[in-house]
């Protein structure tokens, strides 16, 4: 079996407030490549899940808030933008990771813990223990945070950081 692999980040920031946010997609996206989006508001509102989409997580932090939406691409999402609508005005950051190699089931090949989300500079999400066992597995670890926080330091054992800001 061949391990997941990101093939790219497309980050998307929203400095101002709004409850409209046309988050970017890659550039390439594959049918059958899995998107995995982490958006993250400066606020506590609730997140309209796009059509296509699957929620997989939504936590509410001090000041914060972090959902993972996840998609089986069909392969028409180059260069697109997808509206994730929140019930209120919120500044807002996004990262959408595409991967390939992932087993072909959002419902029952992506699992997510519940994201970090608060004050901490050094946030350590929680650990996850998937329901597939011992299957080659990609684990990416999130940390949302309002930017009244400085953060910029991976958790122990994590690498490859990145941040939308």
């Amino acid at each position: 079996m061949t391990f997941p692999t990101v093939q790219s980040v497309t980050p998307t920031t929203f400095t101002s407030d709004a409850t409209a946010h046309l988050v970017a997609m890659p550039a390439t996206v594959n049918a059958g490549d899995l998107l995995l989006l982490v958006f993250t508001i400066d606020g506590n509102r609730t997140i309209t899940t796009p059509a296509g989409w699957t929620s997989k997580a939504d936590q509410a932090g001090t000041g914060v808030q972090s959902a993972v939406f996840a998609k089986a691409a069909d392969g028409t999402e180059d260069g697109t933008t997808v509206d994730f609508v929140t019930s209120g005005s919120e500044k807002a950051a996004a990262q959408v990771y595409r991967i390939t190699d992932w087993g072909g089931s959002v419902a029952n090949d992506v699992a997510v813990g519940t994201p970090a989300t608060g004050t901490d500079a050094n946030p350590n999400p929680p650990t996850l223990t998937p329901s597939w066992g011992a299957k080659d597995t990609l684990w990416l670890a999130t940390a949302s945070w309002s930017n009244t926080t400085t953060f910029r330091t991976d958790p122990t054992n994590y690498t490859n950081g990145a941040s939308a800001e």
